[in-house]
């Protein structure tokens, strides 16, 4: 956050609960657990996140049970953080810079909701790599594979500036 100034915050899937500002749009491939992740942000005593979405995936809506005025967008792969960022960042709000914290995308980085070693970190790049051409004028990536990807963030690109 002490790189600038962000119209936007968007929380990805289970850190919601814990990110104690205001939430812009919280996104997640698993919405059938926003209820108990809502619930836990709300016991936090931060404020409500304004949007919710998940993804319409191979053509089908997921989640379909949950009762949250969900917004939905296409996205065939690639992890929640990438639904986050192609899906509703860059194709849904035509964000022009998107700064990813906390999705390093390697396996050894561990993944928040699991112990250890998250082994289906490599599983999820093809969809990042196959976009990364698209990606790379409007998103950085503050750590991992991700940052490798996409370069870092600067204050100066934040700014609208290249580097």
């Amino acid at each position: 956050m002490a790189l600038g100034e962000f119209s936007a915050v968007m929380a990805v899937g289970l850190v919601g609960q814990y990110y104690s500002g205001r939430i812009h749009h919280w996104v997640t491939f698993h919405a059938d657990l926003l209820p108990r992740w809502i619930d836990r942000r709300q016991a936090n005593g931060y404020p409500a996140a304004l949007s919710y979405w998940t993804a319409i995936y191979k053509g089908r809506p997921l989640s379909q049970r949950v009762d949250l005025p969900l917004r939905r967008v296409r996205c065939d792969g690639g992890s929640s953080g990438y639904l986050a960022t192609m899906g509703v960042a860059l194709n849904e709000l035509h964000a022009d810079r998107v700064v990813l914290a906390g999705i390093p995308l390697t396996r050894q980085a561990g993944h928040c909701d699991e112990a250890g070693d998250w082994r289906d970190a490599e599983k999820y790049r093809r969809e990042w790599q196959d976009s990364a051409d698209e990606m790379r004028p409007y998103v950085r990536s503050m750590s991992g594979w991700t940052r490798e990807l996409l370069g870092e963030p600067t204050s100066e690109w934040l700014a609208g500036g290249d580097a």
